[in-house]
């Protein structure tokens, strides 16, 4: 628990003056939605099984001979869950002597005092749901934690945005190439509608949600109403592409990913053992700690990656969002933290083409490593993966 700066400003002791929880402010937090996609299917498998059944041409001419064809093939499917938890402990004594003393009670069992119930259920059960929705849903992916260190919440699970790039790299569905989204929000909805065209014809007319980051839906909103005016009851039924099956849906879990992807309903499945965990806390009181905690199982993946339908952006190249300093020294051995997303399975970064050394994968989002010795100029950083490579926007100034 940190209350060091209500320490500094209100004093190190307890005064009633009318403060109660209507005073406690909290930011909001990210309400899932991304499992109205998902068709929700419980099982205590840690690894959920079927097969694909599919069967070659049967159809042909007829004659007088025997001529069989049409074999059938059987095809393994798999799809993980994994297991997940909180773990919190917190010192609830030091409200005592702080203006947050109406927390506090004078019961010597810990767990019961007013500050555990809101905790919990104002803060430590809102904020694991938020994070399975922004960190581990689309973009998570798994990695087994250190012991005795707590592992980061996007490494709960392989998210869909795994499960997508498979299908894409094992060559079970072909992106639609529609390039990057163009500026004009009008531009946009054309390219919607070319993404529609771009369905193969029997699936046309299945029902599918598009998934798709939140400002993308809202560029898709204005861009309609632009390009054919306004409509009586726009914001209700204008999210459903004309002439076709297929309705856009915002999911705050894709964040600022250039992806789309559209499924038939009950292509994409979200595994569940033991989920009601996810709303419900096991509460103990050791000596005068409280330590709070769940745990559960879930995955996410697709029955037949033949039936994803996705765009040709965000398909598993290394994303840099950031480099920290953007300042080295001509003779190299400067420490540098690329920041980013897609690091895992990093085979090379390199500065102006001359590779760093002491590369180091933290995580899926961390790189560290060392410059080399590069004449005095401006540099990019490059990094490469199995599915490509990307380049730096930002420069590092070499002097």
């Amino acid at each position: 628990m940190t209350i060091t700066d209500i320490l500094a400003e209100f004093g190190a002791y307890y005064i009633n003056q009318g403060q109660n929880m209507a005073r406690l402010y909290t930011l909001l937090h990210a309400k899932s939605a991304t499992d109205a996609l998902l068709a929700t299917t419980p099982t205590d498998d840690t690894v959920w099984r079927a097969a694909k059944a599919s069967i070659g041409s049967v159809m042909q001419p007829f004659q007088k001979g025997w001529t069989p064809k049409g074999d059938p093939t059987m095809e393994p499917i798999a799809i993980s869950q994994y297991r997940m938890k909180v773990d919190c402990e917190q010192y609830p004594d030091e409200l005592k002597v702080s203006w947050l003393g109406f927390l506090a009670d004078g019961n010597l069992d810990r767990k019961t005092w007013p500050f555990i119930r809101w905790f919990v259920e104002v803060l430590l059960l809102p904020k694991a749901k938020e994070e399975y929705e922004l960190e581990a849903v689309w973009g998570g992916k798994r990695k087994e934690p250190t012991a005795g260190t707590a592992g980061e919440a996007f490494e709960v699970m392989d998210g869909i945005h795994i499960a997508r790039n498979r299908a894409v790299l094992d060559g079970k569905t072909d992106p639609i190439s529609l390039g990057a989204w163009d500026a004009d929000d009008k531009v946009l909805v054309q390219q919607f509608e070319e993404f529609v065209d771009g369905i193969p014809h029997k699936y046309k007319g299945a029902k599918m949600l598009i998934g798709v980051n939140e400002t993308i839906q809202t560029r898709y909103l204005r861009g309609k109403r632009a390009l054919y005016g306004k409509d009586t009851d726009f914001a209700g039924s204008n999210l459903k592409i004309d002439y076709s099956n297929l309705t856009i849906v915002g999911l705050p879990s894709m964040k600022d990913s250039p992806a789309i992807w559209a499924t038939p309903m009950g292509n994409a499945r979200k595994l569940m053992k033991e989920t009601a965990n996810m709303s419900q806390i096991r509460i103990e009181s050791v000596d005068r700690l409280v330590k709070m905690f769940t745990d559960w199982f879930s995955g996410v993946g697709f029955v037949l990656g033949e039936y994803i339908f996705t765009n040709d952006l965000d398909l598993g190249k290394p994303v840099i969002d950031s480099i920290t300093p953007l300042a080295a020294a001509t003779a190299g051995g400067t420490p540098i933290t690329i920041e980013g997303r897609e690091f895992t399975g990093t085979t090379a970064v390199t500065l102006g083409g001359t590779a760093c050394t002491s590369v180091v994968v933290v995580n899926d989002r961390k790189i560290t490593c060392v410059t080399p010795a590069k004449t005095a100029d401006d540099y990019t950083i490059n990094i490469v993966n199995g599915f490509g490579n990307t380049t730096s926007v930002d420069e590092i100034t070499v002097s």
